[in-house]
């Protein structure tokens, strides 16, 4: 049998597309979201979900759509996770949100939510999203969360060739507007999003370079992070560093993470959208044991045998893969292992984990 990577008995959180419906047309949609899926996951059945997760001690679920404020019974969901001991985080386009709606999440004990923003003016953000009006709303509903008391409010833009130019005044944007953090994410080549040309090596080394200075700019002002495949390649710029630090490394997909969609279909994460299983046949601790896709993903390479990584690392994002098996086999030296590996300081998104493993 073929040896695994470490990988945890449950993942730290999972992404959950709620909903596919949604008001906007966003050019880049890794969903492809519009209309409700036909076979959208009833209230039932993600109660049963939910009960899943939290007897499998998941630390906390974000929820994506789709717009999950389109689901009439989002804040029934969410007051259910604060019930069973989940944490939740949500992303929302901020049209719906008003100051009602900010009192009706507060009230669920959200911990943190983003709002999409994907430009500094309206005829860039209004343009990719496909909706007049809708970077005003965005700005009002950073507004509004922040007012009501959600712990944590951020923005999230995807990093587009439309955008490109504006990635450094999109993080001051978020600093005027007071908000807790800001994650730029990459493109994903799914849904919509297929449609889109990948930026270029220039283009990726501007944004990389502005996303950078804003770091060293803001410091403790705001977090400012980044989605694999856009500030560094784990692989390689671990192996520059000669130690490992976190208890996982590389990929996390059916590692430390996985993702449901609306109708009950796993996959590792929301960009790599294969399917592990699907919850209308199975229960999620059946997939995240047993899927073969995991176990597939867990597999430590043959090239990565004789890295000193070999039982932490499985290599980066399948959808971002650059470095060549026969490169991979090159690093396998003997490369020093920090004690840190023991505790394991693993930061994911923008929150810190202790893992154990």
């Amino acid at each position: 049998m073929k040896k695994l990577a470490k990988f945890l008995r449950a993942p730290i959180f999972v992404w959950w597309d709620i909903t596919k419906r949604c008001n906007f047309r966003c050019k880049h949609c890794y969903s492809n979201s519009g209309e409700k899926a036909i076979g959208e996951l009833p209230l039932p059945k993600v109660i049963e979900v939910i009960n899943q997760l939290a007897e499998l001690e998941v630390f906390y679920i974000y929820f994506l759509g789709g717009e999950p404020l389109m689901r009439e019974d989002i804040f029934e969901i969410l007051s259910y996770c604060l019930d069973k001991g989940l944490t939740t985080m949500m992303s929302t386009n901020g049209w719906f949100v008003n100051p009602a709606v900010g009192k009706k999440l507060k009230a669920t004990g959200i911990n943190h939510v983003r709002v999409s923003l994907d430009g500094t003016t309206p005829e860039i953000h209004d343009s990719i999203r496909g909706v007049p009006g809708s970077f005003n709303r965005a700005l009002t509903a950073l507004e509004i969360l922040k007012d009501v008391g959600i712990p944590r409010v951020g923005i999230s833009p995807t990093l587009l060739p439309d955008n490109l130019h504006q990635i450094g005044e999109i993080i001051d944007l978020a600093v005027r507007n007071k908000v807790d953090e800001i994650q730029v994410v990459q493109l994903c080549a799914t849904g919509r999003g297929a449609n889109i040309p990948k930026l270029s090596k220039e283009q990726l080394e501007y944004a990389q370079k502005e996303i950078e200075d804003r770091i060293l700019k803001y410091k403790s002002m705001i977090n400012v992070a980044a989605t694999e495949g856009i500030l560094e390649k784990r692989c390689s710029f671990c192996i520059k560093k000669e130690e490992a630090i976190p208890s996982i490394m590389g990929c996390i997909g059916g590692r430390s993470c996985a993702a449901i969609d609306a109708e009950g279909r796993v996959s590792p994460c929301i960009m790599y959208r294969r399917e592990a299983g699907n919850l209308m046949s199975e229960p999620f601790s059946v997939i995240w044991k047993n899927s073969p896709l995991f176990l597939e993903m867990r597999r430590i390479k043959d090239s990565c045998v004789g890295c000193a990584f070999s039982k932490v690392c499985v290599g980066e994002c399948p959808l971002d893969r650059k470095i060549t098996d026969q490169e991979r086999a090159g690093f396998a030296t003997s490369i020093k292992i920090s004690s840190a590996q023991s505790s394991g300081c693993y930061k994911i998104g923008s929150i810190d984990c202790f893992l154990k493993v």
